[in-house]
Parts: structure tokens; C-alpha cells; sequence
């Protein structure tokens, strides 16, 4: 039996492309049996012996990558999740997992949150302190500013503070809190990937940047459609940056 550490990079994706292909990617579980049928989740499908982000081999994606996967796999509508398997095997099998793809999957993903907070919060008081503080912790991630320098420092700073006036104005600003919170989190990546607090950092600013959009919507029915799309903005903006690179 193959160790799973010595798993290429190309053989995951293959995997993958395969449980696609034959209809046996699946949401909200690792693995399970079906009519004689080993399911898997996108991760899971790599291999039996991944049953968390931890078991992914670093030689076949970066650990935040493999954080973020099962949060973005799992939130997405159900009828697509099997094409984003495809589109994800794809992008691995040929694209990029390094540092310049996750500042550039980190600062559309900000702006995106921004951009979507944007239409319940341009009109508060404190609005132009988001979109400030955002455009100044992107720019730094763009420019790979370490994370201990002082620009860094004082980014981070105004951000959560920001966050703060803002959830301290009214209940209905928890999209421009999570913005600002987005943009705080992020500015931990520049320093390194491998970085030990990369998987949750990575983790929790997915989650900050989807409830961003999801809080603004007034129906059930509504936020959930709000919240998948956030999902999916968020994955094809890791697939296209994977694939641009």
C-alpha cells in the first residue's frame, strides 16, 4: 500500500477528478459507503486515510489550503459542488499553491467583503473607517509587508479597531465588524504560509468574509442563498488565482 505521504501532487488530482466524474464527491461528511459506493468529501477523496486537513500530505497543497477546502466545499449549493470538484482537480493538477496565490485569494476575498457590506453600510457614519482600513491592509498584503513590521502593526490595529466602533454603532453592522475583522486576519499571512496559526487564521476569515454577505440578507431562504454564494465567490477566486499563477 502507497504511503499516503509520498502522494504527488498530480495523483490527488486524479483522485479527485474521479470521484467527480463518477459522482461520489460529497458535502458534510469525510467518508461513507453507498450502494457498494466509497463517498467522499473533496479531501477525503484524495485518499482513505485523509480524515481531517491535518492528514493532507504538505507536498500535495499548503495546510491552509487544505483548512479552507472542506469549509468552501461544504458551502456551496449542492448541484455545483460536484463541477467545483472538477474545476479544484484541474487548478492543482497544473496551477499554483504558493504564497503569491494566497495574497492574491486574500485580497480579492477582502474586497469582496467589502464590496457586499458595502451595500448595507455606505451610508453609517463609521463607513469610510472600513473601506480605509481594508484598502490599507491589502495594499500591505500586496506588497508582502512582514507581519511584525510596524505598517503591518498599526494596520492591524485600526482594522480591529474599526471592527469595534462598528459593532458597538448598531446590531445590523455586523457586515462592515466582519469586513474590517476579514482584513485583520489576513494581514497574519504576510509574513509566511507556513506561518503555525495559518490553518485557523485561514479558516476563520472564509467564515468572516461568507457571514459578512450572509448577515445583510433580511429572509431565511435569503440568507442562505447569500451565504452560498459567498462560498462559491470565494472558491472561484482561489481556482482562478491557483489557475493564474
Amino acid at each position: 500500500m502507497k504511503n499516503i505521504l509520498e502522494l504527488t501532487r498530480e495523483q490527488a488530482a486524479d483522485r479527485i477528478a474521479l470521484f467527480a466524474d463518477e459522482g461520489r464527491l460529497i458535502q458534510s461528511a469525510w467518508h461513507t459507503e453507498e450502494g457498494g459506493r466509497h463517498l467522499a468529501c473533496l479531501l477525503g477523496s484524495i485518499d482513505e486515510a485523509i480524515n481531517s486537513p491535518e492528514d493532507c500530505p504538505a507536498n500535495v497543497m499548503p495546510g491552509w489550503m487544505a483548512e479552507l477546502l472542506p469549509l468552501l466545499f461544504d458551502g456551496v449549493r449542492a448541484e455545483v459542488a460536484i463541477s467545483y470538484g472538477k474545476r479544484f482537480a484541474k487548478a492543482l493538477r497544473s496551477g499554483n499553491t504558493d504564497d503569491t496565490v494566497l495574497r492574491s485569494f486574500l485580497v480579492r476575498s477582502i474586497e469582496y467583503a467589502v464590496a457586499e457590506s458595502r451595500k448595507s453600510c455606505s451610508d453609517k457614519d463609521y463607513w469610510p473607517a472600513v473601506e480605509r482600513s481594508c484598502s490599507d491592509i491589502c495594499a500591505l498584503v500586496k506588497a508582502g509587508v512582514k507581519s511584525d513590521s510596524d505598517e503591518m502593526i498599526e494596520a492591524r490595529l485600526a482594522a480591529r479597531s474599526t471592527a469595534r466602533s462598528a459593532r458597538s454603532a448598531e446590531f445590523a453592522t455586523r457586515s462592515a465588524e466582519f469586513a474590517t475583522r476579514s482584513a485583520e486576519f489576513a494581514t497574519r499571512f504576510a509574513e509566511s504560509v507556513a506561518w503555525s496559526a495559518v490553518e485557523s487564521v485561514a479558516w476563520s476569515f472564509a467564515w468572516s468574509a461568507a457571514e459578512s454577505v450572509a448577515w445583510s440578507a433580511a429572509e431565511s431562504a435569503a440568507e442562505s442563498a447569500a451565504e452560498s454564494a459567498a462560498y462559491e465567490h470565494i472558491f472561484d477566486a482561489l481556482i482562478e488565482e491557483m489557475e493564474r499563477a
